[in-house]
């Protein structure tokens, strides 16, 4: 499966520079980085011939900025299946 982060405009999630893999199955992390704050969205795609349903999930890690005070994002923050 194709995995990417991008960015939503007009209901079109356009992916930045470099925030798309080829997903293997497993816990591991698959993309990592630094975002400045904002909204993301989470692009799942196939990348070859699928012989059936997929089960995917996705999960986020934000670490607060420095500066005032926040309250981590919950683990794991968002689950799709």
């Amino acid at each position: 499966m194709g995995l990417g982060i991008g960015t939503i405009s007009n209901d079109t999630c356009t992916l930045l520079t470099n925030a798309f893999t080829t997903a293997q199955a497993g816990s591991a992390a698959q993309l990592t980085g630094n975002l400045n704050g904002g909204a993301y969205c989470v692009k799942v795609s196939g990348v070859s011939n699928q012989s059936g349903p997929v089960s995917y999930a996705s999960r986020r890690h934000a670490t607060p900025a420095e500066g005032p005070t926040r309250e981590p994002s919950p683990e794991p923050s968002d689950q799709w299946g």
